[in-house]
């Protein structure tokens, strides 16, 4: 048994069964269930149950249980909002090779009972085996960095920071099995210079940049016509970032004396366990 803390209170938690067919005719099924604060869970959260409906009920019967995974409740969560899970079926990808379940949670900020992109908090992968039964075990987890989407200039050094959308509470520790951390942005610059332009992040509980997390552009914005092109990824800074609670920014700045500008468009920290 696996379990993996958010960084948030879940207020409200959904019951849902999602089946896919294996190769000997019988279903795979997975239940989100809501768990007591407890041994598993001293918060609370949910229990993500996967098995093969062998009686072919559309239930997944304790006895059909091969595989449970917790998902638990953070200490810092904002008062008087309620948190949603929205469940999607997640198709072959570079966090499912064989397809599977992707977890999204967040904060119902503007009370509307819709999770918006702007309120994801965490995304959890429980990814399917090569056989098609879900293995029940979280690979993968996204952190989203909330950022104001804008135009910022770069300073020749590391003072440039991004004071919106901060990681905070963000431990390590709380990610039982995991033991890769990448860096992940889509950021764009502003002009057709191809002088090195770069983002890291940035530790403000202990006043330092994180090792390893460096993002390096050097090529004109026009160029970039593939939109995956836009996309940098770090290398693995797990060993770089200290345990205990963290809280994670972003900052940014340029090699040359010219005026430079830069854009976020996303960022994100990528979670997930080496094979």
């Amino acid at each position: 048994m696996n379990k993996t803390v958010l960084l948030f209170s879940i207020l409200i938690i959904l019951i849902i069964g999602c089946k896919k067919e294996i190769s000997n005719g019988k279903n795979s099924l997975t239940t989100l269930i809501p768990e007591s604060a407890g041994v598993n869970c001293p918060s609370g959260g949910f229990k993500i149950s996967t098995g093969i409906d062998f009686n072919e009920n559309n239930i997944l019967d304790p006895e059909e249980i091969d595989a449970e995974e917790y998902v638990c409740n953070g200490n810092n969560g904002e008062n008087g909002l309620n948190s949603l899970i929205k469940v999607i079926t997640e198709p072959s990808s570079e966090y499912c090779g064989f397809g599977g379940l992707k977890i999204e949670s967040g904060q119902d900020k503007n009370n509307n009972n819709v999770l918006e992109e702007n309120e994801i908090q965490a995304i959890n992968y429980v990814c399917n085996g090569e056989n098609g039964q879900s293995t029940g075990e979280i690979t993968a987890i996204r952190i989203p960095f909330n950022l104001a989407y804008k135009w910022r200039y770069a300073e020749n050094n590391w003072t440039s920071e991004y004071q919106d959308g901060l990681l905070s509470g963000f431990d390590k520790g709380d990610y039982s099995g995991f033991d890769s951390i990448i860096f992940v942005s889509w950021f764009r610059r502003g002009g057709e210079s191809t002088d090195p332009l770069w983002l890291r992040l940035y530790d403000y509980t202990d006043d330092s940049g994180i090792s390893n997390s460096e993002l390096i552009s050097v090529i004109p914005d026009s160029m970039l016509i593939d939109p995956e092109s836009r996309v940098f990824k770090s290398d693995n800074f797990f060993n770089s970032i200290l345990s205990g609670p963290r809280t994670i920014g972003i900052q940014y700045k340029k090699a040359s004396t010219e005026i430079r500008t830069i854009s976020i468009h996303y960022a994100e920290l990528i979670l997930y366990k080496r094979d």
